[in-house]
């Protein structure tokens, strides 16, 4: 006779789940459970794929899920779903690395407040946690300086790691010239391209970088320059800051603790974007001029990526504006953002006696830096050598004695058993 009904055996943790269950079918009587009840675990058996079931959603048992139990299954429950969840549990030391401490103020609720204190342009927004504590130290909350860090180009198949830092610089304090018309929209953001690591640099890729000529430093230069602009009332403002922390990590700075903006999360609210989009997506969102072939340069995306930022402060501070009033300074930081490119005409700029004497100074550092770099690696590798032949002259020393102690031992068993020693 064939039962009517089974008893559902209780898993780990799942002792509410035991009760008797009707049975689909079996192949003999109840007389004990069989294999057919409580089949194997297998992912497919478990998933209800197996062609046993005919592609039916089955649970562990072969019993057909109704709607409720599809419902917990599709809902992605764990402690409810009718489905075995496969997943080897490591010891803690073995098991997955826990994420890295995260940079403060990721969250673009918090950007978006923090500026509108910075720039006073909404009576109702108040300072964040990590903003106090930022400017805490000050005794005066002054204008702000927003610097744009950018870094690109790093390799990390030989040491030094080479990388390119873009610095761009833009201080509220020159809003006064600005609006009075005694200083140029276009000048007001100062941007840097600065060269970490990397003396093959080509001269020629000087004109990929819009503002200026880029510059050779060292580690300790670049860190100390940084470690500055990091301080405040200086506010770091990137678009997507893990690349930069990554950098200046190397550097021996650490940007866990350090206030910073992410341009990136800060158009989810100021825009009404879903997801972080990438720079030139957003350049043409706000329309702002630029050249795609001149991206991914550190100090073009530095300075692309500032205007950026000022762009969309600008259309906060018209929806949000304080007392009905728009701030007066709305229309300086569109035509700051909206600035044309610079006009760069090569064979006015290229091959005269000025731009020759730049080059040979570039290639005098970059040759200085070569030097430095291998004469460097020539250490490393003597002080290797040296190490590998003191390990083998000791290997040497320790079998030497261990041999001269066993011949000391032979010949003392030699002489006790009165034999004739013999050297």
């Amino acid at each position: 006779m064939i039962s009517a009904f089974r008893i559902r055996l209780p898993q780990h943790g799942r002792g509410h789940l035991a009760w008797p269950a009707p049975a689909k079918r079996a192949w003999k009587h109840q007389t004990f459970i069989n294999n057919h009840q409580f089949a194997s675990y297998h992912r497919w058996q478990d998933l209800g794929l197996d062609d046993w079931h005919n592609g039916q959603d089955v649970d562990m048992n072969g019993v057909k899920l109704d709607a409720a139990g599809r419902l917990k299954r599709y809902t992605g429950s764990k402690m409810f779903s009718p489905a075995r969840v496969i997943k080897k549990q490591l010891p803690k030391q073995f098991g997955i690395r826990s994420a890295p401490k995260r940079i403060l103020n990721q969250n673009h609720e918090t950007d978006e407040r923090d500026l509108r204190v910075l720039l006073r342009y909404a009576a109702d927004a108040w300072a964040s946690k990590p903003l106090r504590e930022h400017i805490s130290n000050l005794e005066v909350l002054g204008p702000p300086r927003f610097v744009c860090l950018e870094a690109k180009k790093m390799t990390r198949e030989e040491l030094p790691i080479k990388f390119h830092v873009g610095v761009s610089i833009f201080d509220t304090g020159l809003l006064g010239p600005l609006q009075n018309g005694k200083m140029d929209p276009e000048k007001a953001v100062t941007s840097q391209h600065y060269l970490v690591h990397d003396p093959m640099f080509h001269p020629f890729r000087d004109r990929d970088f819009l503002y200026g000529s880029p510059k050779t430093v060292t580690d300790a230069e670049i860190a100390e320059k940084l470690r500055k602009l990091s301080s405040p009332p200086n506010i770091l403002v990137t678009y997507g800051p893990k690349r930069e922390h990554r950098a200046l990590k190397k550097l021996g700075l650490d940007l866990t603790n350090t206030y910073i903006f992410d341009i990136s999360n800060m158009a989810l609210s100021l825009l009404d974007i879903p997801y972080a989009i990438p720079l030139h997506w957003l350049l043409q969102r706000l329309e702002i001029p630029f050249d795609p072939e001149l991206l991914h340069v550190a100090g073009n995306d530095a300075h692309f990526a500032l205007q950026a930022m000022l762009m969309m402060v600008a259309l906060d501070a018209e929806k949000h504006p304080e007392r009905r009033k728009v701030p007066a300074w709305v229309p300086t930081f569109k035509a700051i953002a909206n600035a044309k490119l610079p006009d760069w005409d090569y064979e006015t700029h290229m091959w005269t006696p000025a731009w020759f004497r730049e080059q040979e100074d570039r290639l005098r550092q970059h040759r200085d830096v070569e030097h430095r770099i291998a004469e460097e690696r020539y250490q490393e590798k003597k002080a290797r050598r040296h190490h590998e032949e003191l390990l083998l002259g000791n290997e040497d020393a320790k079998r030497d004695s261990k041999r001269e102690k066993a011949r000391a031992e032979y010949l003392e068993s030699w002489r006790s058993t009165g034999g004739v020693a013999w050297v």
